[in-house]
């Protein structure tokens, strides 16, 4: 029963149990393993006794090998070293120290092809490898050699490959994280949407005007920069990219898309006295004349309570705003224009409600809304 005990704590507690069972060669080695991980001198002479020990009792012991590779390796004995670590492979492929040592081994050597290999067994024996490798494997994607080696190993839809794509597209530089989603993507490995989606918006934010859009057309290639899309709301997002229309929920007031396949709606409402942004969607529209049209229905309100559209440069320059008819019992068309200046490269499409005196507030659907270039 104490033995029991002892195996069933070891990687959480391995000083109790050695404690409980010393003569067990696999509680010995993973004390052993937890002395050398402490970084102090006399730890690591202590271990070195332990590990050679519970090789004695077990030379199977794989955690005993690894700490003696260890040793060697911070002995500076390279082969001895190596020596360990390739018989620790040998016996199992889930030990996590081996498999770092011998990451860093290939690097050394310039082997990408075997580090990555490494990086990918471990990864699938692991349950802290992620926390370790995901961050290095995010910036190394710098490097376009990694990135090719990287996207044939996932091609192979290792178990590890929805966490580090989603992982990468937070941590990863945008840039590089997007280029690595076109090899992946020509490897046939696909990316959620969601992730995508979250990818696209951290481009803009960064600046990368053009690889956001890139990204954004790679999946959504009838999208046009001189064209707002999904005019007639066909499409409803679980997580939609600023570049899709997206509802705006604050004070109370929101709007819902209600997406059909032959031309859906949305439904927006605020409460009395409130105003502001309900629906949005992000342009790239190049330097030129616009327009915006459309069709809205259910709206009745006074004219200085009248929802309007409102487009405006990142800055915050207004570039137009197309306020609403009413149309309490049918459907009613918007229309206006605007222009876009040479140094407004990215706009947004507003909608806005504005504070109304009516008890019950704002309501409205719009059932078609576009911007195309004007004549």
């Amino acid at each position: 029963m104490t033995q029991s005990l002892a195996l069933a704590i070891r990687s959480r507690l391995p000083d109790t149990a050695y404690a409980l069972a010393p003569w067990d060669a696999r509680v010995e080695a993973s004390f052993a393993a937890e002395l050398a991980d402490s970084g102090a001198p006399s730890s690591r002479d202590q271990a070195d006794r332990l590990a050679a020990a519970a090789l004695l009792r077990d030379p199977t012991a794989v955690a005993a090998v690894s700490v003696r590779g260890v040793i060697a390796a911070l002995d500076k004995d390279e082969a001895e070293a190596r020596s360990y670590f390739s018989f620790s492979d040998r016996l199992s492929r889930r030990d996590l120290r081996t498999r770092l040592w011998l990451i860093e081994d290939a690097v050394g050597r310039g082997d990408l092809a075997a580090a990555l290999s490494h990086y990918d067994v471990a990864l699938r024996t692991s349950r802290q490898a992620p926390e370790l490798l995901f961050p290095v494997l995010s910036t190394a994607i710098a490097d376009p050699r990694i990135q090719e080696y990287l996207s044939r190993t996932l091609s192979q839809r290792p178990n590890w490959l929805d966490s580090f794509v989603e992982s990468v597209s937070y941590t990863g530089d945008p840039v590089d994280v997007a280029a690595f989603y076109g090899r992946l993507a020509r490897a046939g490995v696909a990316i959620p949407p969601s992730v995508r989606a979250g990818l696209v918006d951290r481009l803009v934010s960064a600046g990368a005007l053009d690889a956001s859009w890139t990204l954004y057309r790679r999946y959504n290639a009838a999208a046009n920069k001189r064209f707002s899309r999904d005019p007639r709301f066909t499409t409803r997002l679980e997580r939609p990219s600023g570049f899709d229309w997206v509802p705006v929920q604050q004070d109370g007031a929101f709007a819902s898309i209600q997406a059909e396949e032959d031309g859906g709606f949305v439904s927006f409402s605020a409460p009395a006295a409130v105003g502001g942004p309900v629906l949005s969607q992000r342009q790239l529209l190049p330097p030129g004349r616009y327009s915006l049209s459309g069709r809205s229905a259910e709206i009745d309100q006074q004219l200085t309570a009248r929802p309007y559209w409102l487009i405006t440069c990142a800055d915050g320059r207004e570039l137009g705003r197309v306020v609403m008819t009413n149309s309490p019992d049918s459907e009613a068309r918007f229309n206006g224009r605007f222009v876009v200046p040479a140094d407004c490269p990215m706009q947004t499409l507003a909608l806005i409600t504005r504070a109304s005196t009516q008890v019950g507030g704002t309501t409205g659907r719009i059932l078609e809304a576009q911007i195309r270039p004007a004549p």
